[in-house]
Order: C-alpha cells, then sequence, then structure tokens
C-alpha cells in the first residue's frame, strides 16, 4: 500500500465495499470508517449542498419575484419559487381555502413559479376590482388555460381567439356576444334548449319508474344521463355521443384529468388518458363524410348551434377549432351540473324531512294534464318553491370551487392605497370565500338548506358560484333552471333511499381542480317510484 497525499491506491488495496463507496463519494480519506460515521458524513454532505442550492433559488427568487412596499402582503413558500406551485397541484383548490385561513388576509401576493399571483379573499375587494373593467381582464387566462391547455387549442386557432380578444369584431368578441346572447334568460334560444335537455331527462326518469324500484350507482348514472340528454338538448338526436357510446367515458376521462392537463408540462406523457379521450371527441366532432368546413352534429335546427356555425363561417374557423370549441360549449353544460345533482340527490336521501317539504313545494306548481300529460314551469319554480331554490343554491354555495383568474393590464389604485401591478395575475377562490365565518357566519362550512330563505346579510360578491363580473357565466340562469326543473321531476317521481352497501353521504374530493367538487366515491341508491307517480309525460313551459 502506498499513500500518494493520502488518497488510496486502489490498484494494490483489497478494498471493502464501505471503504470503496468512502473513496467514490469524495469524503475524507483514512482508515475506513464505522457505518455510523459514514452515514452522518453523508448526510452532512447533502445537508450542506441541499442548504447552497436553497440559498441559491432563494436569491434568485428575492431578485425575480420582487414586491413593492404599496403591494399587497407577500406570502412565500419555505420552498424556494416553486413551492407555492406545488401547493397548489397537491392541495388543489383547497389551497385558496388553506392560504386564507393561515394568513386571515383580505388580499394577498403570492407567486406560482415567478408568476405574480394576488389572491383576493374580501368581497368588499372583489367589487372594486370587479370596476376595473378596462385594466384588469379575464379573456386572455381563461383563452390560455381553458381553450389551450385543456381542450387542446394551438397554433393558429388558438393565436386567432387570443388575438385582440377584447376588441370589437374580434372572433372571441363574437363568440362571446353569441354565447351571451344565446343563454341570456328570457331567450327563445335559452327556453328552447332548457325544453330539449329537460324533455330528455324526463324521458329517462319515466323509463326508471315504469320499472318499479332500481338501484343505481348514482354517479355513473347521472354522467350517462346528462351527457346523452345535453347532447340531444344542444345539438340535436345523431350527435356524436349518440353515435359512439365510448364517447360518455372520453367526457369523463378527460374531465378527471383537468388537473394534470392544465398544471403539468408534457401532456402526452403526464396527462396521456385524458389527451387521448379528448382527441377520440375532438376526432368524433370532425364528420370525414361531411362538409370540409363544418363539424358534424345532429339532427334539428338547434339555435345555439346555429349562431356558433354562423360565427365560424363568419371568421372562417377552421374544422379543428369549431370541434375543439364545440366540445368546451359542451363541457361547460355537463361537468358541473352531474356533481351539482349528485349532492343535492345525496341531500335528499340522508334526509326525508327536506324531501317532503320541497315535495308539498313542487306539488303546488306541477300542473296535471289528464292522465298522459303534467307541465312545469321554471319560473314558477323560481318563485313559488322557494325551499327547494334555497336548498338547490346552498348546495352549489358549498361545493363551488371555481377560480376566477384575471390578467392586470394595467396599474390598478385601490381605495385602502394597495396598488396590482400590470402583468400580475388577480384571483378569486370560491372555496376561499365559501367557508370564511366572516362573510357568512359560524355556519360557513355547514350545509343548510334553508340559509337563502332567512335574510342575512351577505355580501353581494360573496356568492361566487357563477363568477363575478368580466367572469360572470353567461348561463347561469339556464343553469340553475335545469337544476330546479330536473330536482323537482326527481322528487314527484321518486322516493330514494341509501343502498345498505352505502349507507352515508361521500366525502368531497378536495384535491382537484375541478369547478365543483365531486364525490371522493360512487353512491349507490334505490330509486323507487312513489304512489300515485304515473308515468305521465312531462312537458316544459317556454317561459323561463
Amino acid at each position: 500500500m502506498s499513500d500518494l497525499n493520502g488518497v488510496w491506491d486502489f490498484a494494490q488495496l483489497p478494498l471493502q465495499e464501505d471503504v470503496r463507496a468512502v473513496y467514490i463519494l469524495g469524503f475524507k480519506r483514512g482508515t475506513p470508517h464505522p457505518p455510523q460515521a459514514f452515514a452522518l458524513k453523508v448526510f452532512a454532505r447533502v445537508a450542506t449542498w441541499g442548504l447552497l442550492i436553497w440559498a441559491a433559488l432563494r436569491c434568485v427568487e428575492a431578485f425575480l419575484c420582487r414586491v413593492g412596499p404599496e403591494e399587497p402582503r407577500v406570502v412565500r413558500s419555505k420552498i424556494p419559487i416553486l413551492g407555492q406551485a406545488l401547493k397548489l397541484y397537491t392541495q388543489g383548490v383547497t389551497y385558496y381555502e388553506n392560504l386564507r385561513k393561515q394568513t386571515n388576509l383580505p388580499i394577498l401576493t403570492t407567486f406560482l413559479g415567478t408568476q405574480k399571483v394576488y389572491v383576493v379573499n374580501s368581497p368588499e375587494l372583489i367589487t372594486q376590482i370587479n370596476r376595473q373593467g378596462k385594466k384588469i381582464d379575464a379573456t386572455l387566462p381563461f383563452l390560455y388555460v381553458v381553450c389551450g391547455k385543456f381542450f387542446g387549442m394551438h397554433g393558429d386557432d388558438l393565436d386567432g381567439l387570443m388575438r385582440n380578444a377584447t376588441a370589437k369584431d374580434s372572433l372571441r368578441h363574437d363568440l362571446k356576444a353569441m354565447e351571451h346572447a344565446a343563454l341570456e334568460a328570457g331567450t327563445e334560444s335559452a327556453a328552447e334548449i332548457h325544453r330539449n335537455i329537460s324533455r330528455e331527462l324526463a324521458d329517462v326518469l319515466s323509463d326508471v319508474a315504469s320499472r318499479g324500484t332500481e338501484e343505481v350507482n348514482l354517479q355513473d348514472w347521472l354522467q350517462k344521463l346528462f351527457t346523452l340528454a345535453t347532447g340531444r338538448g344542444i345539438f340535436g338526436r345523431g350527435n356524436p355521443f349518440d353515435r359512439s357510446d365510448d364517447l360518455i367515458q372520453c367526457l369523463w376521462t378527460m374531465e378527471s384529468g383537468l388537473k394534470q392537463l392544465t398544471m403539468l408540462p408534457f401532456q402526452s406523457i403526464t396527462a396521456r388518458k385524458a389527451v387521448v379521450a379528448r382527441e377520440r371527441m375532438i376526432r368524433a366532432f370532425i364528420d370525414e363524410d361531411g362538409p370540409k368546413d363544418s363539424i358534424g352534429l345532429g339532427r334539428g335546427p338547434i339555435a345555439l348551434s346555429q349562431k356558433f356555425s354562423g360565427v365560424s363561417q363568419r371568421h372562417n374557423s377552421s374544422v379543428e377549432f369549431q370541434a375543439r370549441y364545440t366540445l368546451g360549449i359542451f363541457t361547460g353544460f355537463v361537468i358541473n351540473s352531474v356533481p351539482a345533482v349528485f349532492w343535492i340527490i345525496s341531500l335528499l336521501a340522508a334526509n326525508e324531512g327536506l324531501v317532503s317539504r320541497i315535495r308539498s313545494e313542487v306539488e303546488q306548481v306541477v300542473s296535471v294534464n289528464g292522465p298522459e300529460e303534467m307541465t312545469v314551469e321554471a319560473a314558477a319554480l323560481r318563485t313559488r318553491c322557494q325551499l327547494l331554490v334555497s336548498t338547490c343554491r346552498e348546495v352549489l354555495r358549498c361545493i363551488s370551487s371555481s377560480i376566477s383568474t384575471f390578467l392586470v393590464n394595467e396599474d390598478v389604485h385601490l381605495e385602502d392605497g394597495l396598488v396590482l401591478k400590470k402583468g400580475a395575475l388577480v384571483q378569486m377562490a370560491a372555496t376561499a370565500i365559501h367557508s370564511n365565518t366572516a362573510v357568512w357566519g359560524p355556519s360557513a362550512d355547514e350545509l343548510d338548506p334553508e340559509r337563502f330563505l332567512r335574510r342575512d346579510k351577505v355580501h353581494p360578491s360573496a356568492n361566487r358560484v357563477f363568477g363575478g363580473g368580466s367572469s360572470m357565466c353567461p348561463g347561469r340562469h339556464l343553469a340553475l333552471d335545469e337544476l330546479l326543473t330536473f330536482t323537482a321531476m326527481f322528487v314527484h317521481t321518486f322516493e330514494v333511499h341509501f343502498s345498505p352497501d352505502t349507507p352515508t353521504i361521500p366525502q368531497q374530493e378536495r384535491n382537484a381542480m375541478l369547478s365543483v367538487k365531486k364525490p371522493s366515491s360512487d353512491l349507490l341508491v334505490q330509486l323507487t317510484r312513489r304512489p300515485g307517480a304515473d308515468c305521465r309525460r312531462w312537458k316544459f313551459t317556454t317561459a323561463i
């Protein structure tokens, strides 16, 4: 053995494994270390490098993620740069609720990577910000995340949609105007959609009722029911979901991959199942045997489809663009309705007294037109069935997890002296606001069906179920009417009870990134036709 500056001569020494490891790791040469000493040295080396890397990242963060004294108080993570983004990914929409509870701040500054984000928890500040429509806008963040990432729009199609998005006569401006005109409360096009979807739902309920008693996996049953009914309601029969049964599962596979699609890079790898499902639906919308400049929908002159087709043709939109945007419209109708109905039926199964009271209200507004037909009017449900309305609104409040995201186009000065800087994002999360006891009272975390019957004073901007400001959902009235109508038909037709296999309501899935909270598991329920609930045909009036 020879010692050259203290380095072991491997050519002459038969080394033991731990000695060779010591040398390779570059620790001090000498007598072989006992295992405990070796472990301590490894830990010390790793800890040293970890601390150096952490300090370097913190320095980079301090340089790239600056916050001025006039901006809202900054909240940083223990992990530099990526800490908040990792929390958002792992905690999902609950992240915003946790952030509010930890800080108790009306507004704060944080960073997702190097992107500055102002998180607003105060309804009063939300109202101030909503008044800044020209300086703060939700259009580009929505298009980039929803159309670009979730629905896979890219290249010229996405560029065309985002180009001058708020300017008059732009593609996005015309599409948004079309959506609001088609879904506005009181319009014939909205009434048409309401009648069509409700009729399809009623046919299925009548078919189930005709069999007496049936046991269903509630979430799975609702997903199939609402997907088919909505497809026929807004596209007509013979639409892609009618033609291909596998598309129903594709829709819900894509929905379950929303977090991966919108938050992770390399979608084809990190969200493979969702991407495959999405592209399968896109191909189904592109009718290879139909016209080359339009997509293949259903049969029937549905106003919404016609209006969209007119805008697309006027702007020479590609067939690929039409398919992806149409999938977006369809998804908006379905993916929030199903969880909402699931939670309402679960609540009814657990509360017989509530069912009885709602049923008494519904029976006052359902008109029996002879032995074959019953009529229900959405307007009557809204005005005369107050407990039904309150229950549906309260369920939506408790499950809503939407996040309104805005881009600051110019510096904005708030009334309390705070400044929101150009280039930052502003986020308003329903989970954070709806769970705030300072806003909704000590029972904020509880589901109280009678909450909206009382005259409790709650700030108008505190209810984020359908967004707010420029991010307000254009189909909010139609969505609520659909919920009220289905619930009314359901309680009028069925008694619902838990199956012995699933005797309690499941927990909410709290780490997703969806607009509403889904159940963590399915629920097996028994549907039994009520005595006297004859299988008549439902009729829906046009007044909504």
